[in-house]
């Protein structure tokens, strides 16, 4: 089954990154509280995920010890290949999402964490940028549903 295992969210672009136990998202905007939730929001930013596999392998494969959080996406997922999704309309928990594009690492990820190949390392494999198509609540542990 695949999942939620953490959300995360940052008030200001370039804070911290928090986790929080669950999260509301505004359709067309993005989460409630989040830096990039605003009406002029581009629909393929509104909301983004990776999966925690890939922070693992990435983490395994550096000898790091990087939390979830630091990788700055929205969802950290288990249990699904998100590239599948992109074009794809899905649920997580009560709300339905719609994959855009792959979300590429950038060289501020890159510069935050000191590692001088990480874009090279998460080319392909740096998560999800989706839009929301119904407000609702995300919780932690919810169901992602093709």
């Amino acid at each position: 089954m695949a999942s939620v295992k953490l959300i995360c969210t940052s008030l200001v672009a370039g804070g911290e990154t928090v986790a929080v136990d669950a999260a509301r998202t505004i359709a067309g905007q993005g989460i409630e509280g989040d830096r990039y939730c605003a009406l002029d929001t581009e629909p393929s930013q509104q909301i983004t995920l990776i999966e925690c596999e890939v922070i693992d392998q990435f983490n395994q494969e550096t000898g790091s010890k990087f939390s979830y959080e630091m990788f700055r996406r929205n969802l950290v997922t288990e249990g699904i290949q998100l590239n599948n999704l992109v074009g794809q309309i899905f649920d997580v928990g009560e709300v339905r999402l719609r994959g855009h594009e792959l979300c590429e690492p950038c060289r501020y990820l890159q510069e935050r964490l000191k590692v001088a190949d990480l874009i090279k390392r998460l080319v392909h494999k740096g998560g999800l940028c989706c839009e929301i198509l119904t407000s609702g609540t995300i919780r932690a542990g919810d169901e992602l549903r093709i």
